[in-house]
């Protein structure tokens, strides 16, 4: 009986000491996410609020030895223009969304992701049926779905982030959406090749490729909230918005990304004709009127 009793408090003592180890590896594991995101945060929000003149324009300045200011056009940001733009060969469809869609082209012999509007898209479907004899009305139809498709390359002039799919070019000739050549068609992106994220395939990962995939979200979220344009929110984060690049994974979708945060008061206010805005949800703080920290928020 003594025996059997000593070996009972062994295994109990093992089995605490087991768990106290497992319980410090996590603390340890907390402790350095805490830090880390503490030293990135800092370091994103004492980086330069806007980008370089020359990655924005494609152009830099020089002072002669004159001291006249000469204009040097240094070599073009993006790989493709509308002179080039056509001599993309489109496979297929990738996918389509609510305004756009996705096709799959072939450049010297590299894939790359080629986003345009179609008369087929459920914005502009949606829009023609209901009234669909007006030439005026229809160009509104088609205007914004292209519109949209603008706005997010323009973003991304303004953007710079490893986690960021990478904008090859882009061409903005017309509104013409009808035909689907890329010789006409009035707005057309490109974009670099990215493969699809799984979840299934994520729960093959091993640990330390999960880990670095986190600490990418990790410092993409920091950037997003200290960005050039301000804190950013993403409306539609969500897995099928991310893709693969090699082992990077990657935001493909800026169309309905946007910086702004729920107005607020930081007084009470007494007139009865303006209403007063709601308190910020998660505790937030009103500071100018609005909800410092909300897109944060969302976005984690």
């Amino acid at each position: 009986m003594a025996f059997r009793g000593g070996g009972h408090l062994r295994s109990v003592s093992l089995r605490t000491c087991v768990i106290v180890s497992i319980m410090a590896l996590l603390l340890l594991l907390q402790v350095t996410i805490f830090i880390f995101w503490n030293i990135l945060a800092e370091k994103v929000a004492s980086s330069p609020r806007f980008l370089p003149a020359e990655q924005i324009s494609g152009w830099k300045f020089s002072l002669s030895e004159s001291r006249d200011m000469n204009i040097a056009q240094t070599s073009p940001r993006y790989q493709f223009n509308c002179s080039n733009i056509h001599q993309i060969n489109i496979i297929q469809t990738l996918g389509r969304g609510v305004s756009k869609q996705a096709l799959l082209g072939v450049y010297e012999g590299r894939k790359v992701v080629v986003k345009m509007a179609s008369l087929s898209s459920q914005d502009i479907v949606s829009c023609l049926t209901e009234n669909p004899q007006s030439p005026e009305w229809r160009s509104r139809c088609i205007g914004f779905p292209n519109m949209k498709i603008m706005k997010e390359f323009l973003l991304l002039q303004q953007l710079d982030h490893p986690n960021i799919l990478d904008l090859l070019g882009f061409c903005v000739r017309s509104e013409e959406t009808e035909s689907m050549s890329l010789l006409d068609h009035g707005v057309i992106a490109v974009y670099e090749y990215a493969q699809e994220l799984k979840v299934s395939a994520m729960e093959r990962w091993t640990f330390s490729r999960r880990l670095d995939t986190a600490i990418q979200m990790m410092d993409f979220a920091v950037y997003l909230e200290h960005s050039p344009l301000g804190s950013l929110k993403l409306p539609d984060f969500k897995t099928s918005h991310f893709r693969l690049v090699g082992e990077t994974t990657k935001f493909i979708d800026f169309d309905d990304v946007n910086n702004l945060e729920p107005s607020c008061s930081d007084r009470n206010s007494s007139s009865k004709t303006i209403p007063t805005p709601p308190p910020c949800k998660f505790g937030l703080s009103c500071v100018n009127g609005d909800c410092r920290g909300f897109n944060a928020k969302i976005n984690i």
